[in-house]
């Protein structure tokens, strides 16, 4: 039997100085925790951010655990004592030891630590104070991963107001929940989230107040649209529902047709949203029973995005959200962060949802109380990521540039570089084409331009060299977004002697094209950093030192938004000087 309810998913917390650790040093395999007495009272309660085990799956041989329900009682006292803990001395993918405030009465923090071998077949142990015993018989695979997100203001777990679909009971409008609705609220409690139950009959008064001390909404799909009314269309904090109806009072559709059908799948279409990151796209299983699960064909709001779909056949969204600020149906701003859930609906039994489902949940749930970035769906069309560069301020026939360290396979690469003096420069390395290489009449400098497009597996730097020596300034900048199979669309080169260096104009076939601009000049008559380019974006202006030995460069670019001619534009200088200029057109994905 495979077990697939392994995955007990904890929360993150910001600390700003691992935040900046784990950027550097993405992807730990091993990542020792040690939190001081004094500070635990502080970080305990996102202590359990530092972990998750997500994604992956307790996966027993048949026979080992009698039920589902055992398996998850191994991975609750798992998650039960990661709540509890005050220091975590080992994590890796495979074990964890921790200790978590005195439970025998000596006053002395317990030890406990959880460790699988690796090798299929073994068993899963739990130490507790030096003493082993076996948890888990013939386990195939288990995974701690090392949840490198961490995530910057987010200090405690979230703080969660429930809105039942049953009546007031009289008690400040606060309403007991049925059966169903407690069983979400029993998990929410699980994954340690403080739970306040208010009755959709409320008060818009009464919401206020409990608006106030929590930081999301969690809608159950049992309420009344029509009863809960506007009633947290202005909340500041995220609300996350069940309820189709619900979703389109809070602004994600022009006008709601919504279906019902019975499966256990949804289909993954972004997979970088905090929500669903670490799920391929494509078919996820969210449930060990069919579950109704909501779909529609309706017009969506200007600023509503789909992060899965119903099915790879009816690809109509069934998992939404909106971001604060994001543009409603009626053109005002959503007040804070939104999520429709796939599923939720009167008949809805959480306790059928999987181990990816759970997490999509509590994901929702985190999003809204503020995980994750800001900006719900990757950045559509062509985007500039960033740039490398080097100076060489010593006369030299060579320069070396790093690779922009956040490359990846079929990244686009554009490499300039520009020389004091008359020089044939090249790439010492295969694989760059040449869009320009020229120098000055007068012989004042050089420009060259190359590109390629990454591979798999790019070196740690490209070395350009040149005939005599000479100052130098190159860099290299990376793009995504654009065709990966013919990613130039137009090119067009510029020359004179000028405090205006002019680029020319290029004719482009295809909307969206990104117009970069890269200019070289003699000496060093330029403001650094600003490439003076009106109505265009500057990547870099720099020189490679001062006095009439040297050189300068810059590149500039703006988004082209319908195909035809980009018209001219100019880099400022500050004194008349040579100058070559080079005008690129990159051409968006046309199936991003």
């Amino acid at each position: 039997m495979s077990v697939d309810h392994s995955c007990v998913r904890f929360h993150e917390v910001c600390v700003k100085s691992l935040r900046e650790k784990l950027r550097q040093h993405a992807g730990f395999s091993l990542l020792e925790v040690v939190i001081a007495s004094a500070a635990s009272t502080v970080l305990v309660a996102g202590l359990a951010s530092a972990i998750f085990i997500a994604s992956e799956t307790l996966d027993v041989e048949s026979g080992s655990l009698a039920t589902a329900n055992e398996t998850n009682r191994v991975i609750e006292q798992i998650n039960h004592d990661l709540h509890s803990a005050v220091t975590i001395s080992e994590l890796t993918n495979t074990s964890v030891t921790m200790t978590v405030p005195d439970r025998d009465g000596d006053t002395v923090p317990e030890t406990i630590r959880y460790y699988w071998s690796g090798v299929a077949g073994s068993d899963l142990d739990h130490t507790y104070n030096g003493k082993t015993e076996k948890i888990a018989e013939k386990v195939q695979s288990f995974s701690l991963a090392w949840a490198t997100r961490l995530i910057e203001g987010t200090t405690s777990l979230p703080i969660i107001l429930f809105v039942s679909g049953q009546y007031a009971d009289g008690d400040g409008g606060l309403g007991t929940p049925t059966a169903a609705e407690q069983d979400r609220i029993d998990l929410m409690e699980g994954w340690g989230y403080d739970v306040t139950v208010i009755s959709q009959e409320a008060t818009q008064a009464e919401f206020d107040t409990e608006l106030a001390e929590a930081t999301v909404v969690y809608v159950s799909g049992q309420c009344n649209a029509g009863t809960l009314s506007t009633k947290l269309n202005d909340a500041a904090i995220g609300v996350v529902t069940e309820s189709h109806a619900h979703a389109a009072t809070l602004g994600f559709y022009v006008s709601l047709t919504a279906y019902v059908a019975s499966q256990a799948t949804i289909e993954i279409v972004n997979d970088t949203h905090y929500i669903t990151q670490g799920f391929a796209q494509g078919e996820l299983t969210v449930s060990t029973a069919d579950l109704s699960t909501k779909w529609t064909n309706s017009t969506l709001a200007p600023d509503a995005a789909t992060i899965a779909d119903f099915s790879s056949v009816l690809q109509f969204p069934t998992l939404l959200i909106l971001d604060a600020g994001d543009e409603l149906a009626d053109s005002s701003a959503a007040a804070g962060r939104r999520c429709q859930l796939p599923w939720g609906e009167s008949s809805f039994d959480v306790t059928t949802l999987n181990t990816d489902g759970l997490t999509i949940m509590q994901r929702a749930l985190e999003w809204g109380a503020g995980a994750g970035d800001d900006t719900e769906t990757p950045e559509a069309g062509i985007v500039f990521e960033e740039f490398t560069e080097q100076i060489e301020g010593s006369n030299t026939d060579t320069i070396t540039i790093d690779t922009p360290p956040g490359v990846a396979n079929g990244d686009l690469l554009i490499a300039a570089l520009v020389t004091d003096g008359e020089e044939t420069l090249s790439p010492a390395a295969s694989g760059w084409t040449e869009l320009y290489m020229l120098s000055d009449d007068d012989e004042k400098m050089t420009l060259g331009v190359w590109w390629r497009l990454a591979g798999s597996s790019e070196p740690s730097n490209y070395t350009f060299d040149w005939g005599s020596s000479e100052q130098a300034y190159g860099w290299i900048m990376r793009f995504t977004g654009h065709n990966p199979a013919n990613p130039i669309n137009d090119d067009a080169t510029s020359e004179g002697k000028s405090s205006s260096a002019a680029t020319s104009a290029v004719t482009t076939t295809e909307d969206n094209c990104m117009i970069l601009r890269i200019g070289g000049f003699d000496d060093d008559d330029i403001n650094v950093d600003d490439a003076g380019m009106t109505d265009h974006t500057t990547i870099t202006c720099d020189e490679s030192g001062g006095g009439s030995s040297s050189c300068s460069g810059a590149a500039a670019y703006q988004i082209q938004s319908s195909a035809g001619s980009s018209g001219t534009a100019d880099f400022t200088i500050t004194k008349s000087e040579e100058y070559r200029t080079i005008t690129i057109a990159i051409e968006p994905d046309p199936s991003p």
